[in-house]
C-alpha cells in the first residue's frame, strides 16, 4: 500500500542501555500515528540500513549478534506493497 512508513528491525538495550540483542520486529503506519505489527524479519538485525522499490523492503547489512557486522542482505517479502 502507498504511503505506509515501517519501522523495521533495531536492537534490545540491556540494563545499562547498551545494545543487548538485534530485534527482529517490523511495524508499519500509515498515519505516523497508529502502529500495527507486521510479521518479524526472517532475522533480526540491528543498526542496519533499509531501502524500499515497489514490492519489497530491503534490509542492508547491520548486526545480527553484537558487536559482530553482517554484511547480507534481509529481504522482507511480508513487508510487500499493496
Amino acid at each position: 500500500m502507498a504511503g505506509r512508513t515501517f519501522a523495521i528491525g533495531g536492537g534490545v538495550p540491556d540494563a545499562n542501555e547498551v545494545l543487548a540483542a538485534p530485534a527482529a520486529d517490523v511495524y508499519s503506519t500509515t498515519d505516523g500515528q497508529t502502529w500495527v505489527e507486521e510479521a518479524d524479519l526472517p532475522e533480526a538485525r540491528a543498526s542496519a540500513s533499509a531501502i524500499a522499490n515497489d514490492q519489497f523492503n530491503f534490509v542492508l547489512s547491520g548486526t545480527t549478534a553484537p558487536p559482530a557486522a553482517d554484511p547480507s542482505v534481509v529481504v522482507a517479502a511480508h513487508c510487500a506493497f499493496d
